[in-house]
């Protein structure tokens, strides 16, 4: 199968699933904000692997399950969207956590900083 096609149904299902996110994610699961970060489209075109990131949630697989029990709705509403397709892939979702463990870091390497400043302090 050719990756340009892939590659261009995943953009699709990405912009269809994002427009229907912003439409209907707060009955979904509520306030939190979800983004959508990347989109994996098998060489079969069976399977969409949607990647998101969750901010402003206290526990962020409450999200997860509940995009797990819309996935019907979602894909059902996805269809007209996305027209030039014959059978619309089955969606899967998963949760994307490289900018928690981005900060995470983030934060290891400010306290080695603080440490190396409280060191060098003590020791002029």
């Amino acid at each position: 199968m050719d990756n340009r096609r892939q590659n261009k149904i995943g953009s699709l299902m990405n912009e269809a699933l994002t427009e229907i996110l912003s439409r209907e994610g707060r009955n979904i699961y509520g306030v939190a904000l979800v983004s959508i970060t990347n989109v994996w489209v098998s060489s079969d075109l069976s399977i969409a692997r949607f990647y998101f990131s969750v901010y402003n949630a206290e526990n962020k697989k409450v999200v997860m399950q509940s995009l797990e029990e819309s996935k019907a709705n979602l894909k059902r509403a996805m269809v007209p969207k996305i027209r030039n397709l014959r059978k619309m892939p089955e969606i899967e979702f998963f949760l994307d956590e490289t900018l928690d463990q981005a900060a995470k870091i983030e934060e290891l390497f400010k306290k080695i900083h603080e440490e190396d400043d409280k060191i060098k302090s003590e020791n002029s």
